[in-house]
């Protein structure tokens, strides 16, 4: 039932899920989104592990952080920015990730690969301003300068130069501070690649190779070989597992939901092993709650205690939880209304930043030293608010106190990883053969046959479900440019129809061609051109006036030509297995007469392949998208033959082709229209009889 959802309209689709009796729309509409998000978990029985689902709650509490919690917001904010919301791979994903070193600050990898060649180390000091007192001894008015920090500033007097001196020595403690911290994300391996002899002195591969020379650790240290280091069991090991010691989790992760897990998973641990166990959670932020709850299905959330911790009194807990152990998070500054007592809100907004923090670094240690089992979770994601940074309590941990406890770092890892699918199928069922149905009574077009033989996902995606993907600008996307091309072609001969060319009528249309086209682009895009557009329509002006040229020259060699039809729409009847009819449709560019001969003529503002223009045989056109135009062409030949009896030629316009625009089909006149007949024939019972819509690869 569920599996067909996503092939009906968005109406209709809350009308089925509605009609089970499981799903109850007015109660979902009700919902804030992450309530709404809880309520369909439920419902549809969701993988609440899929790495996907993860990213998108993780997505929708950061926006209602700062924005309103309902559908109605979210869904806007998720159509502008849904393709720039990144998922989070799993750490035991087999891939490659490509940082920048300060992205990967907190990170760790097996191995790590360091591209810094012969980078220079002071290449944006230069971008640096500074100001300068007294600048320059002859001119005493001027006080102050604003200046760019360069070696010129060693020229400038002994307060200039010792201010570039300083800059140079920062610069230089920087880099080494950045290379420590590249250096030291890797858990097994480092690779560097430096560049080796005849370095820039004031350089990364000058300091590696300075620092290399300075150690003279030929064993430990080599350019261009690999060392392993051998394990030597006489080395003492530190033991840290002293049963009597306090244990201390400290895990970092990426954003909410996994922190949300985390709180869900220690706690059904703990009460699966101890039903009275005394458990305190502090949510650093306290809207997380709302995550747990979509984790934590046997509620035990709420035999924990969760208040704040400045409400926190005396007692002696088992466990200590506290989520959002980030700086900005952890020590706090702020309460929000009505999450403690106004009374102890007031309290705690008159106290200094000072006495505010020693406030809560007393509750904290004080909660610390009474529990046996402390839990402590912070979020290392830099795109995320608090950009990474453990909390300074966090830190004051690591390096103290160690004889008294058993601190555990660890960082939190996706529990499923995403399998690669090689391609997406669709099952055919129901609800798409009636579908299908109703497209062939509608219906069909070349371009629709072409769709299906190049990748049946999307004829499914794009016919079945209608959705298409044109990107949204402000200017025309590639299908509204060949819409213009046809428009403006239509408007510029329909005043010829019928009539045989002459010299003249050529001259009148260039003359007409820039009004016809900017009254065109208004036509269909309700404004005048600006921008890219204005370009754009100069390039079509060039090419439609390129092909009247040619035709131009062709008509003072005596040549006769005489359009019958532009824009023609045409129908006509087919009827394939099980006494089904199928309508044919199809728009032809051009119906005309060259000598009199008939001609079938389709524009194309896009690039064409003449290599697939030359006739084999009808095998190739039904299994290879790159015949397409040919295919295209037979398919008008077909409609055409219904109300002309002889089409001697079949062609493309081809209109950034300089000199002769026209690719015609070699002996197209000896193709039987039957033959044809057959073959469209044969392409509509695939579609039919096809089992699955597989994706071959093929962009529309």
């Amino acid at each position: 039932f569920f599996s067909n959802l996503s092939k009906i309209k968005i109406n209709d689709f809350f009308l089925k899920i509605s009609s089970n009796k499981k799903f109850e729309l007015k109660y979902f509409l009700s919902l804030g989104v992450i309530n709404a998000v809880e309520y369909c978990i439920s419902i549809f029985k969701l993988d609440i592990e899929d790495p996907f689902i993860i990213a998108l709650i993780d997505n929708i509490f950061e926006f209602i952080d700062n924005n309103d919690d309902s559908i109605k917001s979210y869904l806007n904010y998720w159509e502008k920015k849904s393709e720039n919301i990144m998922l989070s791979m799993p750490d035991n994903q087999n891939s490659i990730s490509i940082s920048t070193i300060h992205k990967s600050k907190g990170l760790e990898y097996p191995a790590i690969i360091i591209p810094i060649y012969d980078d220079k180390l002071d290449e944006n000091i230069s971008k640096d301003l500074i100001w300068l007192d007294e600048p320059f001894e002859d001119l005493k008015d001027l006080k102050w300068t604003l200046m760019r920090t360069s070696k010129n500033l060693q020229n400038m007097g002994e307060n200039a130069k010792e201010i570039y001196d300083r800059s140079i020595l920062n610069n230089l403690i920087d880099s080494i501070n950045l290379l420590y911290v590249a250096f030291t994300r890797a858990e097994k391996e480092l690779f560097i690649i430096s560049k080796k002899d005849n370095s820039e002195t004031n350089s990364f591969s000058s300091l590696i190779k300075d620092f290399l020379v300075y150690k003279s650790s030929s064993d430990k240290y080599t350019i261009g070989e690999k060392i392993i280091n051998e394990y030597n069991p006489n080395t003492p090991q530190y033991e840290s597992n002293d049963i009597n010691k306090k244990i201390i989790n400290v895990r970092s992760t990426s954003k909410n939901v996994n922190q949300a897990k985390y709180v869900s998973d220690t706690l059904s641990k703990i009460y699966d092993k101890d039903k009275s166990a005394k458990v305190y959670i502090f949510f650093g932020n306290e809207k997380l709650v709302n995550l747990v709850n979509i984790y934590d299905s046997n509620q035990n959330l709420k035999i924990s205690s969760n208040y704040h911790i400045l409400e926190s009194d005396s007692s002696d807990y088992d466990y200590v939880i506290i989520t959002n152990m980030n700086e900005g998070f952890f020590p706090f500054s702020t309460i929000n209304d009505g999450v403690v007592k106004e009374s102890e809100k007031i309290k705690f907004d008159n106290k200094s930043q000072q006495e505010q923090e020693h406030h809560i670094h007393d509750l904290f240690y004080e909660l610390i030293h009474k529990a046996k089992e402390v839990h402590l979770i912070y979020d290392s994601d830099l795109t995320s608010l608090m950009s990474g940074e453990a909390s300074r309590f966090i830190k004051q941990l690591e390096f103290s106190e160690l004889d008294t406890y058993n601190y555990y770092e660890e960082v939190i890892k996706p529990k499923k990883i995403i399998k690669n699918i090689d391609s997406e199928i669709i099952k055919k069922d129901n609800l798409i053969n009636q579908r299908i149905d109703d497209i062939l009574k509608k219906g069909i077009s070349a371009s629709t046959l072409n769709l299906f033989i190049k990748n049946p996902y999307l004829f499914y995606q794009q016919k079945i479900l209608g959705i298409n993907d044109y990107e949204e600008s402000n200017y025309l996307n590639f299908k509204d440019q060949g819409t213009l091309f046809h428009t403006v072609m239509d408007k510029v001969y329909s005043p010829y129809i019928n009539k045989i060319f002459k010299v003249e009528h050529f001259n009148e249309i260039i003359k007409k061609l820039n009004k016809i086209s900017i009254e065109c682009f208004v036509e269909l895009n309700s404004n005048a051109p600006k921008g890219k557009d204005l370009i754009f329509i100069e390039v079509l002006k060039k090419c439609i006036i390129n092909l009247l040229n040619f035709e131009r020259e062709l008509v003072k060699k005596g040549n006769k030509i005489k359009i019958l039809s532009l824009e023609n729409n045409l129908t006509g009847s087919i009827r394939v297995k099980n006494n089904l009819d199928v309508l044919l449709t199809g728009t032809i560019d051009r119906i005309d007469t060259f000598n009199n001969n008939l001609r079938i003529i389709d524009y194309k503002s896009g690039k064409i392949e003449t290599s697939y223009l030359n006739f084999k045989n009808f095998e190739i056109l039904k299994d290879n998208h790159k015949y397409s135009n040919m295919l295209q062409l037979l398919f008008y030949k077909l409609l055409v033959s219904k109300k002309y009896k002889d089409v001697n030629e079949l062609g493309l316009c081809y209109f950034k082709k300089y000199n002769n625009p026209y690719e015609l089909i070699e002996n197209s006149e000896k193709i039987e229209v039957s033959e044809i007949e057959n073959l469209i024939i044969e392409i509509i019972e695939s579609i039919v009889e096809t089992e699955s819509f597989k994706d071959s690869g093929n962009p529309a």
